[in-house]
């Protein structure tokens, strides 16, 4: 299982740039964890202290709005997607809650158990920040193309 992770590591574009080295000391600070359908991974205004990386699976990711309502924003269902990366940039709470649809498996990687690679290797926490970045403006991108569609 231990190589299977590794692999899977290795094909994430949130690591894209790791050496292998860097790729030994990541490797025991993932945690593999199992949701069912329905199950809450992250809820809303918790506290960001971990992120994940979907296996497989499929996941929503809902915001609830002033009235209680519930909207999904959007659903992961690419191996490899990942949610609750800006946790590591800032230290807001949770903007949205995450749910699994059906039985989904994450790696889990915990905010703290990080700082013990960056430690290490200051420069994982640069490749790591633009690789977030650069999914970010992907995303703000496709958003920025949907509300064009709407108000055109």
């Amino acid at each position: 299982m231990e190589e299977e992770n590794l692999d899977f590591l290795r094909r994430s574009p949130l690591f894209a740039g790791f050496t292998d080295e860097q790729f030994q000391i990541l490797l025991p600070l993932a945690l593999v964890q199992e949701y069912g359908a329905g199950d809450v991974i992250i809820r809303e205004g918790d506290p960001g202290d971990r992120f994940f990386i979907m296996i497989d699976g499929v996941l929503d990711i809902v915001k609830e709005t002033e009235d209680g309502a519930s909207h999904i924003l959007a659903s992961l269902q690419e191996e490899g997607d990942f949610f609750g990366e800006m946790s590591i940039v800032d230290i807001q709470p949770r903007s949205a809650t995450v749910k699994a649809r059906e039985k989904s498996r994450v790696i889990v990687f915990t905010n703290m158990a990080l700082v013990e690679l960056f430690d290490s290797y200051p420069e994982a926490l640069s490749i790591v920040a633009l690789n977030i970045a650069r999914v970010l403006s992907q995303r703000l991108r496709t958003v920025d193309e949907a509300l064009a569609s709407l108000s055109g």
